[in-house]
């Protein structure tokens, strides 16, 4: 167990409990489960627009430069 410490740069207790949860729970163990925090606010449906519109190239890079300056 002192390896396993060291490699994950982890308390040896730590990396024990992390161990005996394994045992009773199984892969479920290693589910972070966050609790707390704003409620998700944006859609499933949101997000697929959002990341479409992202991946889509503008029709002319010289148009939209960054600093609002027309390229000659």
């Amino acid at each position: 167990m002192p390896g396993i410490a060291r490699l994950v740069a982890a308390d040896e207790d730590t990396v024990r409990e992390v161990i005996h949860r394994f045992n009773e729970l199984g892969m479920s163990a290693l589910d972070p489960r966050w609790a707390g925090g704003r409620p998700r606010q944006i859609s499933t449906e949101d997000e697929k627009f959002l990341v479409t519109t992202a991946k889509t190239r503008p029709a002319s890079s010289a148009a939209h430069s960054p600093t609002g300056a027309c390229a000659s």
